[in-house]
């Protein structure tokens, strides 16, 4: 008889009108790693919200252990055994890891003051426990992505947890520290913790799972052994109809050059020079710390340069981002929460932000013109929401980006940068933003695209640029593409 850790049962979640989950009934058997998959807005960040008590249902039940979890605090999950690793850890980022592992339980000397010796030790005896090795006395904010994520599996650890959930948790981790994780991760189930891990890259999760659990629209839609499905199985279940071609590439008539970059330096990259058509499709491949971003933000004026940008033949100078926007360039960045939207803020205010000369009336705003706009960009990328007055952190992962979009195509560019512009949306929502950037390019807006997904690059863009430590190698033609020829320009022979 199979022996289940989590149930569900008959769980519902609404926001307004908006059913995140709509009567789940669900078992999760202990000590399996369950992949957890669905499209964006399918209600996987609700049900780990749920699950880490962060969020309280609106109908339906939780078991832990046969326990009722409902209403309990996240604090009280965690010490009942339930812990999260989000994608972006939430930590005391001046403080040691030791302190951000018994943060408010370290030893004590008989005198009632932080014992830090004895702390230590139990840091570093929970460290070769669990086969995760990182200085206690280091500071938090000097550490990588990949060890604050360790950190935060240390601390579940230190919690005695018996079910993780991994959220995203490889989106900004080079291939050996994913390794690193994946390796970590298979010792936490020999020692009997359940995983529910929640990823976008298929690859991974055949790698790393046992079972998967698929969700769709807020409901729970399909179960099953992992070696019973195959990619494409797995994306019919997710969106629930064949999707056909995965990636998109818009057949359009190429221009001649709009934008050329040459000899730019800055404080990341040298010497590097390339051409963008009118039209065109422009890919840069590179690993972490190649310097793909860092020329794009000379270009978009938010890093000094030396060399020369030229813009429909005309040498220009592009010193903000301001100049960048009056020239015809919009930047859509990698990290969309931080630097794309304004999440609190709902998605007609996001989109007026950039283009706020256009509904200016007198001294004021027109609120009307300002929905009108925002109701038409709505209606254009296919948003899904119930209006543009939703808030933007109420909205998928796809739909954020969306919004990203809109705001940027309002302002009627010339030239689209987009930096990593499916980075943790599902495959349903990579469709969609590759649509868009077909009907980019048939409107004569030339895109230059930064991605870390080779498909993806070959599928969609005219040419690819290979960039290896700050320095472009070559600049591939369409026939050119392979996986092959584009991991020796980025490695290296």
């Amino acid at each position: 008889m199979a022996d289940y850790i989590i149930e569900l049962r008959d769980l519902c979640k609404y926001y307004g009108g908006i059913h995140a989950l709509e009567h789940i009934d669900m078992k999760i058997e202990r000590g399996r790693i369950n992949a957890l998959i669905g499209e964006n807005g399918a209600g996987k960040s609700t049900l780990i919200r749920s699950l880490s008590c962060v969020e309280v249902p609106t109908s339906g039940d939780v078991l832990f252990n046969g326990q009722s979890i409902v209403g309990l605090t996240p604090k009280e999950a965690q010490a009942l055994g339930i812990a999260t690793v989000y994608q972006e850890p939430n930590q005391a980022m001046d403080l040691t890891v030791m302190e951000n592992l018994y943060m408010d339980r370290m030893d004590k000397n008989k005198y009632g003051l932080i014992d830090y010796s004895s702390t230590r030790i139990r840091a570093l005896a929970l460290m070769d426990e669990v086969d995760i090795h990182i200085d206690p006395d280091a500071i938090v904010r000097s550490l990588s992505t990949a060890q604050r994520q360790m950190v935060e599996i240390l601390r579940a650890m230190s919690y005695g947890a018996k079910f993780i959930i991994f959220d995203e948790p490889t989106s900004s981790l080079t291939t050996e520290e994913t390794i690193k994780l994946f390796s970590i991760i298979q010792s936490l189930k020999e020692k009997g913790v359940t995983v529910l891990y929640v990823s976008h890259r298929m690859a991974e999760i055949f790698e790393i799972c046992d079972y998967v659990l698929v969700f769709r629209d807020g409901k729970f839609v399909e179960e099953g052994e992992l070696k019973d499905y195959n990619t494409d199985s797995l994306i019919r279940a997710m969106i629930g109809r064949e999707i056909g071609d995965r990636f998109y590439k818009e057949s359009v008539e190429i221009g001649e050059p709009i934008l050329e970059v040459e000899h730019l330096s800055n404080s990341h990259v040298e010497d590097i020079s390339f051409y963008l058509r009118k039209g065109e499709v422009l890919g840069f491949s590179g690993l972490v710390g190649a310097g793909r971003t860092e020329i794009m933000n000379s270009v978009f004026g938010l890093d000094p340069y030396t060399g020369t940008i030229r813009l429909n033949g005309k040498e220009v100078t592009i010193t903000s981002p301001e100049a960048a926007m009056k020239l015809g360039i919009a930047m859509v960045p990698e990290d969309r929460k931080r630097e794309g939207v304004v999440p609190i803020m709902t998605i007609r205010e996001n989109i007026t932000l950039p283009n706020l000369g256009k509904v200016k009336k007198g001294l004021l705003l027109d609120r009307k013109a300002e929905a009108k706009m925002s109701e038409r960009m709505v209606d254009r990328l296919r948003i899904k929401t119930p209006s543009s007055e939703q808030t933007v952190n109420n909205l998928s992962g796809g739909n954020q980006q969306k919004v990203v979009f809109a705001k940027w195509l309002e302002s009627d560019p010339q030239i689209m940068i987009l930096d990593e512009p499916t980075r943790g949306i599902d495959v349903g929502a990579k469709s969609e933003i590759y649509h868009i950037i077909g009907e980019l390019v048939k409107n004569g807006i030339s895109v230059i695209m930064i991605s870390s997904e080779m498909a993806e690059l070959m599928s969609i863009c005219d040419r690819i640029c290979c960039m290896r430590e700050g320095r472009m190698v070559t600049i591939l033609e369409r026939n050119e593409f392979s996986e092959e020829v584009i991991l020796k320009n980025i490695f290296g022979e």
